[in-house]
């Protein structure tokens, strides 16, 4: 039993070790923006309608590290439900449980581990901007985390986490400064990132809680939803106007989008 107990002792030392090597941040401070959306109880008015005359307002997340206890590492890895192309030559993404893995297809026959983002929550989604070499991650009870994989050799930073009304496990897309949330329940959400220190909602699309949607797709100014076993098109070109927006459905069996 104490030879048990001192090898079971080595192994997370040295699992702590290991995930200490990550660039974490301390508890509740987890890089860039920490905020959510609080807006005032106005009967009748849409979520959209308060964003645009100011009758919202973002303040401090409240985390879920608790008390004086700090995160230092996780070993999230499980089940698959993520994989994206990089756009760079041979670079994969592959999604495992919390963990999005980097590898190098050059060789198909022996694929090389590049480095591990480490996630707080499951990934269902991932968005790679070529452009700023960032990695956009729904992952579930955590919302949408940025990180920045410009040094794809060594472990990644998160840049900052952006919590969302309802889980994104609809998908996660990106253009320049501006991400498009595509929530399970709640509706399309749009933030401007262009200040990480600073994020702010900029659109909302409802989608009826009854209609869950668990896939999307954008192309250009539309977004493509599978909600529930109909299909919904979004015109998202105006975020300010997205409860105008063009909307069209038929019905379908069971299905994704791609």
């Amino acid at each position: 039993m104490k030879k048990f107990t001192w090898i079971l002792l080595l192994v997370l030392v040295s699992g702590f070790s290991h995930a200490q090597s990550q660039n974490v941040p301390e508890a509740g401070k987890f890089g860039g923006a920490e905020k959510q959306v609080v807006y005032k109880n106005q009967a009748g008015y849409s979520l959209q309608h308060m964003i645009n005359n100011g009758h919202y307002q973002m303040r401090a997340l409240i985390d879920y590290d608790s008390l004086n206890m700090s995160f230092l590492g996780n070993w999230p890895s499980g089940i698959n439900y993520s994989l994206i192309y990089s756009g760079i030559d041979n670079i994969f993404m592959l999604g495992s449980g919390g963990t999005m893995i980097v590898l190098d297809l050059s060789d198909p026959e022996q694929p090389e581990t590049i480095s591990e983002v480490r996630s707080r929550s499951l990934v269902d989604c991932a968005f790679f901007d070529t452009e700023t070499n960032r990695l956009y991650l729904g992952a579930y009870f955590s919302g949408v985390e940025i990180w920045d994989l410009n040094d794809m050799q060594h472990p990644p930073f998160r840049l900052a986490r952006i919590p969302t009304e309802s889980y994104p496990r609809g998908g996660v897309f990106a253009e320049g400064n501006i991400v498009y949330v595509m929530t399970v329940a709640a509706g399309i959400y749009i933030y401007d990132i262009e200040n990480l220190e600073d994020i702010n909602l900029i659109g909302h699309y409802p989608i009826p809680s009854s209609s869950l949607v668990w896939n999307s797709a954008k192309d250009g100014d539309l977004m493509f939803c599978a909600a529930g076993n109909a299909c919904r098109i979004v015109d998202v070109s105006d975020p300010l106007q997205l409860s105008n927006g063009r909307r069209y459905s038929w019905r379908f069996r069971r299905g994704g989008i791609c």
